[in-house]
């Protein structure tokens, strides 16, 4: 009678102090509770138990991720949700040559998510709400001339991705580069004609997969020197580094404002079609 006593005691102790690890080791070893023992009578015990418990497990939530669609764009790759933290990457693609993408990232409470972008791809990091793009697209009209400005006519409108043609050659700007030239044509308010003083300018691509931003340099030649300076312009030079440039169609913006007349400005547009030429032989 003191044997079981004790043993009783121990059985509890050892409950008392494994705890749930008690319900695993019966649960893994099956119906234990049921093994009865002939050590001079009946030892049999119960085991009922179904050995369940929760683990601790960790609740994630997931948020949902929405756009409106439209004919002017194609969204790729994008979930429905994602958990928080999650990366989400996806693509936002122009249906046509000459649509610009503006795409922002908003919380629940319509704040600003930071969103990273590379060409067509947009890549963030969900937080602890629902997200929806809001996607704007501006259409840009091909134009060879607008305002006081007009495309050389000598344009290429087809480049080569470059390659060393030899062993040891190397790319060097800017004779490698591909130049787009627009020289100023018209009357400018507060100058002469064919020259602008005061000047700002800006050129970008609508499709970075092809020409990346990162690919174009724009410079101006003046009447001084041929090349940027204090003088006034009589064109701007867009270069465009072909060891960046992709196979594929881009578009190319130009934008050049007047500084002695406020909202006085050219917009020029060219697409480029970039081709996979002049490898190197082996």
């Amino acid at each position: 009678m003191e044997k079981n006593t004790l043993a009783a005691i121990a059985v509890i102790a050892v409950v008392a102090v494994v705890g749930g690890a008690a319900f695993v080791i019966m649960n893994n070893g099956g119906d234990n509770g049921n093994n009865s023992g002939n050590n001079g009578g009946d030892n049999s015990g119960g085991g009922d138990g179904d050995g369940s418990g929760d683990g601790g497990a960790t609740t994630v939530s997931s948020y949902s991720i929405s756009f409106d669609a439209s004919d002017a764009y194609t969204v790729r790759d994008l979930p429905t949700s994602a958990n928080n933290g999650e990366d989400v990457s996806f693509y936002v693609v122009p249906n046509t040559a000459n649509t610009e993408i503006d795409l922002r990232i908003l919380d629940a409470s319509n704040n600003r998510v930071q969103c990273t972008s590379s060409g067509n791809k947009y890549t963030f990091s969900m937080p602890a709400s629902n997200v929806r793009l809001a996607i704007t697209t501006n259409n840009i009209p091909d134009n060879t001339n607008d305002n006081f400005l007009t495309w050389a006519a000598d344009n290429a409108t087809t480049i080569e991705v470059w390659h060393p043609q030899f062993e040891g050659d190397s790319y060097y700007n800017p004779y490698d580069g591909s130049t787009l030239t627009a020289n100023v044509t018209g009357r400018i308010s507060g100058g002469p004609y064919g020259k602008l003083f005061v000047h700002t300018e800006s050129a970008r691509s609508l499709n970075g997969d092809v020409i990346p931003n990162s690919a174009i340099t724009l410079d101006y030649n003046d009447t001084l020197t041929g090349t940027g300076g204090d003088s006034a312009a009589v064109s701007f030079d867009i270069l465009i580094d072909r060891t960046q440039v992709s196979t594929g169609t881009a578009t190319i913006v130009l934008t050049v404002n007047n500084g002695h007349k406020f909202g006085d400005s050219s917009e020029l547009v060219t697409t480029i079609t970039v081709i996979e030429t002049g490898r190197q032989r082996p």
